[in-house]
């Protein structure tokens, strides 16, 4: 929605089928809590029920745009655990870091997941994995498993700051593509990112600052006055 939403508004204005589909939305138990992921509840305001919150306002800023939400019953890396019931990524460092290692069979099963919920037909559109969340990250290293010739968007906000989305690139070849969006495609983005009430405090203190942000990288990212957001593809 941050980095695609105005692309989904206009073509699915234009009549195409558009499925968002969010890899890492399982459930959970509170006996699967870090004191990491139960300090983000007490920030978002959920208690225990901030997966299904997260499902309600995700379906809700889907609709807006006019597209169809899918979850899938993989849980976000901060609800994930290892041997003994340790949590995996217990802090903001974890998840910025590296993939664990007891994870590299659960992106061969998120690959799968993939290629049976996706139709051969499908233009996929993926993370590129700007800014190194880990979920972001074996996202697309399990997308790459799939036959479709993929496109990348940028992570945004972690696009935005500096070198990310180059670091991102790395070790490949790319062409890009800039979309421009119109003004009613880009408001009607920001209004849907707004409907995610308990996940706005997360990058932003207020909404007008989320709007400020979003306009000014769609500026930077269009150029000369332009809302745009950028996409790659493998050469």
């Amino acid at each position: 929605m941050l980095s695609c939403g105005g692309r989904i508004h206009r073509q699915a204005a234009e009549g195409d089928d558009i499925t968002i589909l969010t890899v890492c939305a399982g459930g959970l138990s509170v006996e699967d809590l870090s004191p990491f992921a139960e300090s983000l509840h007490r920030r978002w305001g959920t208690a225990v029920s901030a997966v299904e919150r997260r499902r309600e306002e995700d379906r809700e800023a889907v609709a807006a745009l006019g597209a169809r939400a899918m979850h899938m019953e993989f849980q976000d890396a901060i609800y994930r655990t290892g041997g003994e019931g340790v949590a995996l990524y217990a802090s903001e460092e974890a998840i910025f870091g590296p993939v664990h290692r007891f994870e590299y069979e659960l992106i061969e099963r998120v690959a799968q997941a993939l290629r049976e919920a996706i139709p051969a037909e499908a233009e996929v559109i993926v993370p590129l994995g700007a800014g190194g969340h880990v979920d972001h990250r074996l996202t697309r290293r399990a997308a790459e498993r799939l036959p479709q010739r993929l496109v990348y968007y940028e992570d945004f906000p972690y696009a935005a700051d500096y070198g990310e989305v180059e670091y991102a690139l790395a070790g490949a070849d790319w062409e890009s593509e800039t979309v421009p969006i119109s003004e009613p495609d880009f408001r009607s983005k920001v209004d849907a990112v707004a409907l995610y009430r308990s996940q706005i405090s997360t990058f932003w203190s207020h909404l007008e600052e989320m709007r400020t942000a979003l306009r000014e990288f769609a500026l930077k990212t269009g150029g000369h006055g332009t809302l745009a957001e950028r996409y790659w593809r493998m050469r």
